[in-house]
This record gives structure tokens, sequence and C-alpha cells, in this order.
């Protein structure tokens, strides 16, 4: 008589060849079932020849596959394993924070994008990205019909709360998110510097009109502006913070996600690396270590 092994490793039976053999053409059981007579020296599948009666042999260990990394928690460092079916975990298992939008969803996603809006740190993906922007310009159509008007302060708010997930963007496409702190800057300076020379032009003009005619009083309007100067260093800011701008809104909303974790943490889309870059890697350090 023989013993078959269950899906839970614990030893079922007895049957006789026949039975066994039955129960593969149903289906029942696989070829590779692992099968045992009393006395035997260890489990074979159906297959294979079996021995003599006796004794059953231990059960076999089931060896555990090695886990592979995916990086390390954005959040607290800690080394981030890819789950069995080589997708990334939901959540970190020392911080419990999370490290992707969920099960991937457009739902789940959208809630990931505006639950993380003062997160800076750890990636986003272009889905997430362009859900946000999407529910921004449904929200603010929603709440203008609600007021019967526009409500110009809406854009500039969400446009804020975006900032974050465009630096989480940024991050996910291997880039830093220094571009958009740039972006900001500059903007506010074109912006004082703007005012202070529209400031300055009209105070000239002013002081112009007072003392003479403004035909005698033009050329010094033109050329003889004590902050004349602002106005170009003003549209030299906006252009520069335009280019940025760009910059960020291309590799935010078109750039796809790198592949492999990065210095900024696992990424959701392709937890795995890529392979090419694996074997580059690992034949720069060989040929480092030969150099050695």
């Amino acid at each position: 008589m023989y013993y078959y092994l269950d899906d839970s490793r614990k030893p079922q039976g007895p049957f006789s060849k026949e039975q066994l053999v039955r129960m593969v053409e149903s289906g029942e059981l696989l070829p590779s079932t692992l099968i045992a007579k009393r006395g035997s020296e260890e489990w074979l599948p159906i297959s294979k020849v079996i021995s003599e009666c006796g004794e059953l042999p231990p059960v076999p260990e089931e060896k555990e596959a090695p886990k592979e990394a995916a990086g390390a928690c954005p959040y607290c460092s800690a080394e981030v394993y890819l789950r069995n079916d080589g997708s990334l975990p939901i959540r970190c298992a020392k911080c419990n924070r999370s490290l992707r939008p969920s099960d991937g969803s457009i739902i789940a996603t959208l809630a990931h994008s505006w639950t993380h809006v003062f997160t800076l740190k750890g990636r986003a993906t272009r889905q997430e990205f362009w859900l946000f922007v999407l529910s921004c310009f449904v929200a603010t159509a929603v709440i203008g019909s609600l007021f019967g008007e526009p409500v110009e302060e809406i854009p500039l708010i969400f446009y804020l709360l975006g900032l974050s997930l465009c630096v989480r963007r940024l991050h996910d496409t291997g880039s830093s998110g220094y571009p958009i702190l740039w972006m900001l800057i500059t903007c506010i300076l074109s912006i004082v510097f703007g005012t202070l020379g529209a400031a300055s032009i009209i105070l000239t003009i002013i002081e112009g009109f007072k003392e003479a005619s403004p035909a005698q009083n033009m050329p010094a309007l033109l050329g003889a502006t004590t902050f004349g100067w602002t106005v170009i260093v003003s549209c030299i800011l906006l252009l520069v913070s335009t280019i940025l701008y760009l910059y960020v809104l291309i590799r935010a909303g078109f750039i796809d996600s790198e592949r492999g974790p990065n210095r900024y943490g696992p990424s959701a889309k392709y937890p795995l690396p890529d392979k090419a870059k694996q074997e580059a890697a690992g034949t720069g350090e060989k040929l480092h270590r030969d150099g050695e």
C-alpha cells in the first residue's frame, strides 16, 4: 500500500497502486505528487519506482525560495522584499507605511495620491499623477457649478497640493525634486522684481507729470527710470521658471517609471530592476575587482 503527500504536506492513505493511477487519471493527483511505501527511504513522484513496504520515511522539509530584495523603504530604510508573485508589498513590514497604490486599481491609486499630498519621500507612478490632475479638474468644475461662477483660489490650492506628487513623480523617473524648488523660487522672484519695476515706472510717470508735460518728460520715462533694470531681471526669471515648469511637466507626465529600486525607494510599477542594467552593473563590479 502507498501513501501520498497532500497540499498541506500530510501523508494520506493507504492506497493501492491501481487506486493511485485512477486518481492521477481523474486529475485528483498529479504525476509529480510524492508517494511512498512504508519502509522506503524517501518520497518519490508517482511515476518513479516505489520501494518495498515498511515504515514511512520522514516528511521532507519544503525549502523556501530565497526572497528577492526590491530596495529600501524610503521612510525607515528597512529592506523591502518582493512577494511570492514578484509584486511589491503594499506596506513596509517595519514602519507599515504605504509603498505602492494598493492593488494598482484606479480607485486605490487615486486614493493613494490624495492621502499622500503632504509626502515628499518615495515614488509615484505616471498613472497616479494623471489621475490626480483629472480629479483636480473635475473638483474645480464641480465647485464652480455649486457657487455659480469659477472660484479662482481653487486651482491655486490644487496646484500647491500637487507639488509633493510632482516631487515623488520625479523621484520615480530617477530625477531629484530640486527643479520644482528652483521653479518656485524663480517664479516668486520674478513677481517681486516685476512688481518693483512696475511701481518704479508708475512713480516716474507721476513725478514727470507734476513737473512738465508728458512730451517733454518721455525721454526721462524711457531711459532714466531708477529701477528699470528690475523689469529685465523679472523677464529673465520668468523665462527660467517657465523652462523649469515645462521640464517638470514633461518628466512627470510623460516619462515612464525607472525600473527597479532607486535611491528614492522601490518601484511600484516595475519592482524588478532591468536585467541589462543588472548585468552591466555586475560586469562593472567584476572589472573593478579585477583592476584592484
